[in-house]
C-alpha cells in the first residue's frame, strides 16, 4: 500500500461522514507497514498523512471524528505490541542469557517495540558470543564493555555512555567481554519490520545506516542513573505499564539529543576541538587535583566562555561532569584492583563521604558493594 494511491481516498473521506469502510481504510494503513519489511517508508509516509490530517478533523470540528481517529491510532499501538513475535521477543532473552543476566533481565513488548532492561552485580568477567537480530538497538547503561563484529566495527564504554546501531539483516556474530563490577542496561530493539511510531526514530536508523555501530560516553552519567534505576515495584499492572512507556520515551529522547548533539559538534571549527581536546588532556593530568575553569582556560589559551562551549559541543558534556565522570571511574577501577573505599576515594580527590554519594549517583550503588569484586572466573 502506497502513499499516493490511499491519500485521495482518505482526503475526501475526512470531509464526510467517517463510514466503517474508511475507519477500515484507516487502520489498515496504520498497520500495513508490519507486514513487508518493504512496505516501511510507504508505511511512514502513510501514517504522516494521517496523522497531518487530525488538524483538518479539527478545524471542522467534528469531535466523533477525531476520537474515533485517536482511538484507531490506539489500536494500531496495541496491534503492533501484539505483532511483535514470540520468537523475536526470545532472542532479545537470549542475548541476556548469554551475557549471564537471568532473573534480573525485564523483556516487555512496547509501543515502538521492545524494552530490556538488566539490573546486575558481577564477580567476575563475562566473555560471550550472540546473534543479532535485525532492526534498530538502542541501549544505554552503566559497564565497563568491549563489543565487536566483523562489519560493524568495536564499540566500548568504560563507566556510563550509549551504544546504538542499525542492523539491516540479521548479524550472527557478536562478540562483548563485560568486566566484572555493576552492570546496568535499558534498550530498546525495533525490528525491521516494524514502522517507526516517531519521526525521530526513523531518522536515527537513517543517520546510523552508514554509521552501523557507534558508543559514546558523552552524556550526563546521572541521566544514564535514572533510565537505568528499576522500576518502582509499588507500580503495578497498567500503572506499571504506562512507567515502562513513560521509560522508554525518555530513552529515544536521550538518543535523539545525543544524534543532535552529535551534528552540532561536527558543525564545530577544528581550532575550538583542539582546545577542547587540550583541556580535557590536562584534566586527565590532574584528576587527583583537578583545576579550576579559570587555571584551565590559562593553560589552554582561551577565556572562559569559549572553552565551556568548545568542550561542550566535542564532547557533548559540562567540563564538571567530565572530571566528576572520569574521576568516579578511575576509582572504581582502583577498587576493582583491590583497594580500599577510603583509598579509592582518597586517590581521586575525595573524602569518603564525599566519595559515596557521588559515587552512588553515578553508578547507582554505593562503592562498598564492589569493594571486594576481582577479576576471575565463574
Amino acid at each position: 500500500m502506497h502513499a499516493e494511491t490511499i491519500e485521495p481516498r482518505i482526503h475526501t473521506s475526512m470531509r464526510e461522514p467517517v463510514s466503517k469502510a474508511c475507519i477500515g481504510l484507516i487502520r489498515r494503513a496504520f498497520l500495513c507497514g508490519h507486514k513487508n519489511p518493504e512496505d516501511i517508508r510507504q508505511y511512514s509516509a502513510v501514517k504522516q498523512f494521517l496523522l497531518s490530517r487530525l488538524i483538518i478533523v479539527n478545524e471542522i470540528g467534528d469531535a466523533r471524528t477525531t476520537y474515533m481517529m485517536m482511538e484507531m491510532g490506539a489500536a494500531a499501538s496495541k496491534d503492533r505490541m501484539d505483532q511483535n513475535e514470540p520468537e523475536t521477543v526470545s532472542r532479545i532473552e537470549q542475548i541476556g542469557r548469554a551475557s549471564g543476566v537471568v532473573s534480573s533481565m525485564h523483556v516487555v513488548n512496547s509501543p515502538n517495540g521492545i524494552l530490556h532492561h538488566t539490573t546486575e552485580v558481577r564477580n567476575y568477567e563475562k566473555h560471550y558470543k550472540a546473534s543479532v537480530p535485525a532492526g534498530l538497538h538502542l541501549s544505554c547503561g552503566i559497564a565497563t564493555l568491549q563489543t565487536s563484529e566483523a562489519d560493524f566495527g568495536t564499540a566500548s564504554l568504560d563507566g556510563s555512555g550509549l551504544i546504538a546501531m542499525y542492523c539491516e539483516e540479521d548479524r550472527p556474530h557478536f562478540s562483548t567481554r563485560i568486566a566484572a563490577g555493576p552492570t546496568r542496561s535499558c534498550g530498546l530493539f525495533v525490528p525491521l519490520c516494524e514502522g517507526f511510531s516517531y519521526p525521530q526514530l526513523e531518522e536515527i536508523a537513517r543517520r546510523l545506516t552508514s554509521a552501523k555501530m557507534h558508543a559514546s560516553e558523552a552524556i550526563p552519567p546521572d541521566r544514564i542513573a535514572a533510565l537505568c534505576a528499576p522500576i518502582d515495584p509499588w507500580f503495578q499492572g497498567d500503572a506499571r505499564d504506562l512507567m515502562m512507556e513513560a521509560r522508554e520515551i525518555e530513552l529515544i529522547a536521550l538518543f535523539w539529543n545525543w544524534m543532535e548533539q552529535r551534528a552540532d559538534s561536527e558543525r564545530i571549527s577544528a581550532a575550538h576541538s583542539r582546545y577542547a581536546q587540550k583541556a580535557c588532556e590536562y584534566i586527565e593530568a590532574h584528576l587527583a587535583n583537578p583545576p579550576c575553569l579559570r587555571d584551565l582556560a590559562r593553560q589552554v589559551g582561551i577565556n572562559v566562555r569559549s572553552l565551556t562551549t568548545a568542550f561542550r559541543q566535542t564532547y557533548g558534556i559540562s567540563i564538571a561532569a567530565y572530571v566528576t565522570k572520569r574521576r568516579l571511574e578511575h576509582a572504581a577501577e582502583y577498587m576493582r584492583e583491590g583497594m580500599s573505599v577510603s583509598s579509592a576515594a582518597y586517590a581521586v580527590g575525595y573524602t569518603p563521604a564525599h566519595f559515596s554519594n557521588a559515587y552512588m549517583r553515578h553508578f547507582g550503588i554505593r562503592p562498598r558493594e564492589i569493594a571486594n569484586i576481582r577479576f576471575r572466573g565463574p
